[in-house]
């Protein structure tokens, strides 16, 4: 009697190592290109936004201490701008970044509008700029 064993059929399913490391490599890439042209301030922008507004403080403070005379921080909320004691410049940041001022009530204006003050020996009526 002979025996004719059918082929032993391949039951395997599922992706090959290629394919999973093509699309590996292609999400890879989509990850590294997406974020650069969505919408929105870039790391390099907030940083550079930080950094005016902590120049922009200790300008605030050393016009306090040199003319021993208190002097305002002031930043618009609402037109993202901020201003040094009664220097007429105002410094613009990017209108997409999100402004929040934490300072003590004397200082606030209305709800847009509000400061942090230096003292001529350096303190201030404290606040945090986020």
């Amino acid at each position: 009697m002979a025996v004719n064993p059918k082929p032993a059929r391949c039951l395997c399913t599922g992706y090959t190592l290629l394919e999973l490391l093509v699309v590996i490599a292609l999400m890879g890439l989509l990850l590294a290109v997406v974020p650069a042209h969505l919408g929105g301030t870039s790391g390099a922008e907030l940083r550079a936004a930080a950094r005016s507004v902590a120049a922009g403080l200790r300008h605030a403070r050393a016009i306090a201490v040199g003319q021993k005379t208190e002097t305002v921080f002031q930043l618009d909320l609402a037109e993202k701008k901020f201003r040094v004691g009664s220097e007429t410049k105002e410094h613009a940041l990017p209108r997409e970044i999100d402004l929040k001022l934490f300072t003590g009530q004397r200082e606030v204006v209305n709800e847009r509008l509000g400061g942090i003050r230096f003292y001529p020996d350096g303190g201030a009526t404290g606040g945090r700029v986020t």
